[in-house]
Formats: C-alpha cells, sequence, structure tokens
C-alpha cells in the first residue's frame, strides 16, 4: 500500500470545505455479508458489505452505537434484490427494521 498516497487522501477527504463521501464496501461488491471497519471522518461515509433485510438491524445499531464516527449513510445492492430483480419486498422489509431501530415503530 501507498502510505504517502493514503495519508494525502485522508487530509484531502478531511477538508471541511468539500461536500462529498465515500463508499467502504468490506466486501469488494460481491454482496458478502462482511465486517463492518469503521472510519472516523468529517464528513459521510457510506458502508456496505452484505447488508440485507436479515441483518440490516445488527448493522443498523453497531453504526448508531457508535457516536464518535459521525455521519454515516448504508448502500445495498445485491441485498435488495432477488434474482437480479430489485425486491420491494425485500426493502420494505429493511424499511420496517430500520424504523424499529430508530425507535419510530415499536418491534
Amino acid at each position: 500500500m501507498n502510505t504517502e498516497f493514503f495519508q494525502n487522501t485522508i487530509e484531502f477527504w478531511n477538508q471541511p470545505s468539500y461536500k462529498w463521501s465515500m463508499l467502504l464496501d468490506a466486501s469488494g461488491g460481491t454482496g458478502k455479508d462482511t465486517e463492518i471497519r469503521l472510519f472516523s471522518s468529517r464528513q459521510k461515509v457510506g458502508y456496505a458489505g452484505g447488508i440485507n433485510p436479515d441483518n440490516v438491524a445488527d448493522k443498523l445499531r453497531f453504526l448508531l452505537g457508535n457516536v464518535s464516527m459521525g455521519e454515516f449513510w448504508i448502500d445495498m445492492e445485491s441485498g435488495v434484490r432477488t434474482e437480479d430483480w430489485f425486491d420491494l419486498d425485500k426493502v420494505e422489509k429493511i424499511l420496517k427494521s430500520c424504523q424499529v431501530v430508530l425507535g419510530e415503530t415499536k418491534e
């Protein structure tokens, strides 16, 4: 790994004038469930890696439990598909799970 490049990227990333975010996907875009590796930044950070209706609540609780990390967003591609088709039933299940975690509805 090029350490200088990584350090320059971190310095650039933490400039308060930039309005963009980075997606971290420990699965490398494969959609396999992976451990979330936290990244602290002044910018929003996106997390992906096998997030789906069955684990979104646990992943969200983990992220929300790490208050020092700042704002974040989650990303799903394969986790909301069935046989490579966008699955609205999965999306609905995910949204309901997120509402429970966020305290907007009762479990």
